[in-house]
């Protein structure tokens, strides 16, 4: 099986990129973010990821506008500090599509000196996705500008469901720096 990655208008944000490897499926948002904003079963049409799609989660930046949660998965800094955690990630970002499978979404650098990149590789043959945060800071110096480049990575591990049982419940297993979404009991 390979992964096929297809471009259209998801809901109310806009353009987004799929990528899907017959198992799974996942939506990146292209108009804002970078985030992912759907996974599921292939096929399913059931988004595990949590949508705000009436923008009711908002927080206030200050001059800088407002931070919408739009839902999904994003990276997030700590500590939280408003207006700079809270800057609103409503701008464009670009993609790159390095092979069939890894996406590159860049957006620009805040005025914070932060660039928060995310690289997504779908597996061929399984319901893996590995994703990779880079958390640029660029920091002014009289000499000019340096970067410290912070790479934080994830898998995101077998989606199953399993109607076998009534009662439905989600176990999952610690994984170093790993989301796992295991099968239902």
């Amino acid at each position: 099986m390979s992964v096929i990655s297809s471009k259209r208008i998801y809901k109310n944000f806009g353009e987004c990129i799929f990528l899907d490897n017959g198992i799974i499926t996942l939506g990146v948002t292209l108009e804002e973010g970078p985030r992912i904003i759907y996974f599921s079963l292939a096929g399913k049409r059931k988004n595990v990821l949590f949508e705000d799609t009436e923008r009711i989660f908002t927080e206030p930046a200050g001059k800088y506008g407002t931070w919408v949660a739009y839902g999904g998965h994003r990276l997030w800094c700590a500590p939280e500090v408003n207006p700079e955690t809270y800057y609103p990630d409503n701008s464009r970002v670009s993609c790159e599509i390095t092979d069939i499978y890894t996406l590159t979404l860049m957006p620009p650098v805040t005025p914070f000196g932060k660039e928060f990149t995310m690289i997504i590789e779908m597996n061929e043959a399984y319901p893996v996705v590995k994703i990779t945060h880079k958390n640029t800071q660029y920091i002014r110096e009289k000499s000019g500008v340096c970067a410290m480049v912070r790479d934080e990575s994830y898998t995101w591990r077998s989606l199953y469901y399993s109607y076998e049982h009534a009662e439905k419940r989600i176990s999952s297993q610690p994984c170093d720096k790993s989301l796992g979404l295991f099968r239902y009991k």
